[in-house]
């Protein structure tokens, strides 16, 4: 009973406060926020100064623009060169790259908008490009901003954007009821009263004494790109007189010029007169493409080459044809070739080889 009396006394007993004072009661949780902010020590950067708050979440900025990478951060007191509060850059190895850097055509996003080259349009540069469908060099229509490269060209003047044959710089053909040229009208063939080797249409020429021109070469389509090949025949050609036979490949052929020596075939003996005689007129193997077929009355051989993809492009002797037919020594074999239509009701075209004098010298034909 003494020690319940004691407490009860003492609790009534406090003096309290004089009039218009308050008390202040202190917690100890409130023990670490000595400058009374709301933080506790562990939370701010001065807790001596109410004025100073709690740490900054910063970005580090590699590249010195002033954007920071979102991927590496840190929370600091104050703020170090080379760390910034921005966290929008997206190539921070780059200090072209970032949100207020100008869009350019350079296949990069410039301005991290998530966007490249054209299809940022209102931030591409004041190009004037022209829509270029067919890929010829030259567009057409209005120009626009745009950057150059595929589907775009700084050249307009195209009169037909689905034709890549047809352009300002394409060859006129007459009698095609095409402008290819884009001249404003289709070239029409016509032939005056007189008509010399001027008016070819091209010209080819090559060393004096290789027989151009003493063999008349065949057009043909032998790579199946639908163009024809042009064969130039010249028998007297190559090294040691072996012969040889050049091939003109599509468009190219009408621009006439130097016989050229990087393509074609050539023979391998000495006055072997390859393409003394040529054939390209017929798919005898019934693949859709042309083959090739020269005589070598010199050597006694025909070659025969199927028709693909590169032959137009490819140089070769001609024992690497894909077929050879030899003749005896002395009849003149391979001295006329042709490939024809189908005489033996096969499917398939027939090939006719000649011989000036053939067996017993008389002259020889096989089918």
């Amino acid at each position: 009973m003494r020690v319940a009396l004691a407490i009860a006394l003492f609790v009534g007993c406090q003096t309290p406060p004089p009039a218009g004072e308050t008390t202040t009661t202190t917690h100890p949780e409130d023990a670490d926020d000595a400058d009374g902010d709301g933080l506790d020590v562990d939370h701010d950067c001065d807790d001596a100064d109410p004025e100073v708050g709690p740490p900054t979440l910063v970005f580090l900025d590699f590249d010195g623009d002033g954007y920071g990478n979102p991927q590496v951060t840190d929370v600091v007191c104050e703020i170090w060169s080379g760390w910034v509060l921005t966290n929008d850059d997206c190539d921070d190895q780059d200090p072209a790259v970032h949100p207020e850097a100008a869009e350019a055509c350079n296949g990069i996003d410039d301005d991290c908008d998530g966007l490249v080259d054209g299809e940022d349009e209102l931030d591409l540069p004041d190009a004037e490009l022209y829509v270029d469908e067919d890929g010829d060099g030259y567009g057409d229509g209005d120009a626009l901003a745009a950057c150059e490269g595929a589907g775009f060209s700084a050249t307009d003047g195209d009169c037909d954007d689905g034709d890549a044959e047809v352009n300002p710089e394409a060859l006129e053909l007459c009698g095609t009821e095409v402008d290819e040229d884009c001249s404003g009208e289709a070239e029409v063939c016509t032939l005056g009263e007189t008509v010399t080797s001027a008016d070819a249409s091209a010209v080819w020429s090559s060393t004096p004494g290789e027989g151009l021109g003493s063999v008349l070469g065949a057009a043909g389509d032998l790579d199946g790109d639908g163009l024809l090949e042009l064969a130039l025949a010249l028998p007297q050609g190559g090294e040691a007189a072996a012969g040889r036979l050049a091939l003109v490949s599509g468009w190219t052929a009408l621009a006439g010029g130097a016989v050229p020596e990087d393509t074609g075939w050539h023979g391998t003996q000495a006055y072997a007169r390859a393409a003394i005689s040529v054939d390209l007129g017929q798919d005898l193997d019934g693949d859709g493409l042309t083959e090739l077929v020269m005589g070598a009355d010199g050597s006694e051989q025909v070659a025969v080459t199927w028709g693909h993809a590169e032959l137009a492009q490819e140089h070769r002797a001609m024992d690497e044809a894909d077929l050879l037919v030899w003749g005896d020594h002395g009849e003149d074999f391979g001295s006329a070739v042709a490939a024809t239509g189908d005489f033996t009701n096969d499917g398939h075209a027939d090939l006719v080889l000649g011989a000036g004098y053939g067996p017993d010298g008389g002259g020889a034909i096989w089918l």
